[in-house]
Parts: structure tokens; sequence; C-alpha cells
């Protein structure tokens, strides 16, 4: 009898720490939700991601004359870290 409860207290601990096991890492193709969309200027966009609270800003061609130039900035919120595939720069910022 002990090993059975020894056993169902293993198995309990074991489901436990993988319900908590934490966020999931987003991946870059997730980011693809339009949070804004400037009226006025061209080249950059800001994404975010079902069930995240970071973004993703794109800026593309930052400069007169750059051809194919695109620079990203990894806003993160709630503790997230960047996404799988992100080579850009992060930012954390605070709640």
């Amino acid at each position: 009898m002990q090993k059975c409860k020894s056993f169902l207290s293993l198995c309990l601990l074991i489901v436990l720490l993988t319900a908590c096991n934490g966020k999931k890492t987003a991946s870059i193709s997730d980011f693809s939700n339009q949070l804004y969309t400037p009226e006025y200027v061209s080249g950059f966009s800001i994404k975010g991601a079902d069930g995240y609270e970071s973004s993703i800003i794109t800026v593309t061609n930052p400069w007169q004359g750059a051809d194919s130039i695109t620079t990203q900035l990894f806003i993160a919120r709630g503790g997230e870290s960047a996404p799988e595939g992100f080579t850009g720069q992060v930012l954390e910022v605070g709640v």
C-alpha cells in the first residue's frame, strides 16, 4: 500500500510540474496580427500574436537610399521571451 501511495504521489507531482511549465515559446510566424496600421507613414509594422502580450516592430529600409534592409525589435511584456527564429533586438518592458 505504501508503494502505491508513493507512486501516486510521484505521478501527481509530475502532472503538476508539467502543468505549471510556464508560457509556451512562440514562433515568429505566430506574430501576424497587425496591431497598428499607420495612416500617413510607411516602412514599419507593429504585429502581435494571439495569446501573447508582446509585439514585434519591423522597420523596412530605415534611411533614404536603403535597399532591402529590415530591422526588428521584440517588445517583451509579461516575462515573455523572444519567439523562435527571432534575430533582432529584444526590449523588456515592465508591467
